[in-house]
């Protein structure tokens, strides 16, 4: 059995692990990686045997005449190697593969916990799986072990440290950091003066955005909200921003960047996420939630633009008793981005 905080490490490897499903023995693998790992070493796999799946998103966007269940997932049967760069990434040069509804397989929902899982490790949303016969050599996963850990309302936050760290829009910041018990990344909540004297105090949501945060990116606002958000707190001398390890919308840093190779080709940011197998947003709320929950927030003045925030945060307990708008002026780079979040997710910009 392995554990699940080493599950996302092996994964990220290129291993095979293997679960029951149905009575049958099954072994499975980031696609990404399998083909990374033929092209190293060519595998010896029967590719009869060979099976490949593949997200509703990714398989309408290979071929839009497909007739897919929104809460099915599908496989289809891999019968070339080089075939799979061009099923699994939007990008590939390689050859066109025509998938038919008569090759899609519908699986049981067992194999969306695999799924969620290589999505977890930040790979392309699609993972290879054979039938097999039980490898006392290879790593066994226990569905029953994960089913609650992939399950967010299920987290468990430890917090585990915090310190004032003096930052140049004040000196008055207590950085507190939280880790789940699910094996993710870290997360921290910056309070801003003293936030927890007021019953509604001032927040920001804000999923880190490495590109814009840390270096300026011109191709979104995620740098202005994150520095205006401090800047509008300091001014009220209270607030707290919540920082989440959900770099790209939820699908990870060089997703995010396969999306921007995709923008310039003309996609925009829904389309492009969506091409690559992903949904439109991949965030989840519910960990800011435990953490005000955590601080002994119940009631909060949010900065945002995104409607969808505002509904999970109540559904999640938190009373949002107003939005305060956090907009931007654009710029020739994200101007077409901004106006699709405005258009196709709702947002208030």
């Amino acid at each position: 059995m392995i554990f699940f905080d080493d599950l996302i490490r092996q994964i990220r490897m290129g291993k095979w692990i293997q679960f029951y499903s149905d009575g049958h023995c099954y072994r499975f693998m980031a696609s990404e990686k399998y083909l990374f790992a033929h092209e190293s070493n060519p595998l010896k796999d029967d590719l009869l045997v060979t099976r490949l799946v593949l997200t509703n998103n990714r398989l309408r966007a290979i071929n839009s005449s497909l007739h897919t269940e929104k809460d099915s997932i599908y496989s289809i049967p891999l019968l070339a190697f080089e075939n799979i760069d061009s099923l699994i990434n939007p990008l590939s040069n390689g050859p066109s593969v025509l998938v038919t509804n008569e090759s899609l397989l519908v699986l049981n929902p067992d194999f969306k916990l695999i799924l969620k899982l290589i999505k977890r490790a930040k790979f392309f949303p699609s993972f290879i799986f054979q039938v097999c016969s039980y490898d006392s050599s290879l790593p066994l996963l226990e569905l029953t072990q994960i089913e609650d850990k992939l399950n967010h309302s299920n987290i468990v936050l430890e917090r585990i440290s915090e310190v004032k760290v003096p930052i140049s829009q004040t000196q008055q910041a207590l950085f507190v950091a939280f880790r789940p018990n699910d094996g993710g990344e870290e997360h921290i909540a910056i309070l801003i003066g003293e936030p927890l004297s007021n019953a509604a105090p001032l927040i920001r949501i804000h999923s880190e955005c490495f590109t814009g945060d840390l270096f300026s990116s011109l191709r979104c606002d995620c740098g202005s909200q994150l520095k205006g958000a401090i800047d509008l707190m300091c001014q009220n001398k209270s607030g707290i921003l919540i920082y989440l390890a959900q770099e790209g919308r939820g699908i990870g840093l060089v997703n995010k960047l396969r999306s921007y190779q995709l923008q310039d080709q003309g996609v925009d940011t829904v389309d492009a996420n969506l091409e690559l197998g992903f949904d439109e947003d991949e965030r989840n709320y519910s960990v800011a939630a435990k953490i005000l929950e955590s601080l002994g927030v119940k009631s909060v003045k949010l900065l945002t633009n995104n409607p969808e925030k505002i509904k999970s945060l109540q559904q999640l307990g938190i009373h949002v008793v107003e939005r305060v708008s956090h907009a931007f002026p654009s710029n020739p780079f994200n101007q077409a981005y901004l106006t699709t979040k405005k258009i196709k997710s709702g947002h208030m910009v």
